[in-house]
């Protein structure tokens, strides 16, 4: 498993688990990350891609809801799978402002992650949001 990978996994599960609060200074935000970090043993090489995701995206969430909402086909925010929401929100976070990773690698992992974490139909979901927003984006 690549460091990226994990830093991935450790980022959805963060967001997941709400263990870094949301309404944070930045400042606050990046204590909260490193003690979720020490308290999970996450490695040295997965600490830093794996906090711009969660800091990213706390960031950035007002912003992606209506971003992932308007590919949705009427699914709100609320109404999804509380981790395909946040995988949703990562991911787009990622295809946005992580201009130095191309987007299939982004939606490919998304999807693995979705297998991993999601419900039965979390991954066809995800690839169907992505893949919309990717275009959208003007993303190759």
């Amino acid at each position: 498993m690549s460091n990226r990978h994990r830093a991935r996994e450790v980022a959805l599960q963060a967001l997941y688990s709400q263990a870094i609060p949301t309404a944070l200074d930045p400042h606050e935000t990046a204590m909260e990350i490193r003690g979720y970090f020490e308290h999970f043993k996450v490695p040295e090489e997965v600490r830093e891609f794996a906090a711009l995701l969660i800091a990213g995206t706390l960031q950035k969430q007002a912003e992606l809801d209506p971003k992932i909402e308007a590919h949705t086909h009427n699914w709100r925010m609320s109404r999804m799978a509380v981790i395909d929401a946040w995988l949703l929100r990562m991911a787009t976070y990622e295809l946005a402002y992580c201009s130095d990773i191309d987007a299939s690698v982004t939606i490919d992992e998304a999807i693995e992650l979705a297998k991993s974490f999601g419900a039965a139909e979390s991954p066809s979901f995800v690839n169907g949001v992505l893949d919309s927003l990717r275009t959208e984006l003007g993303k190759k």
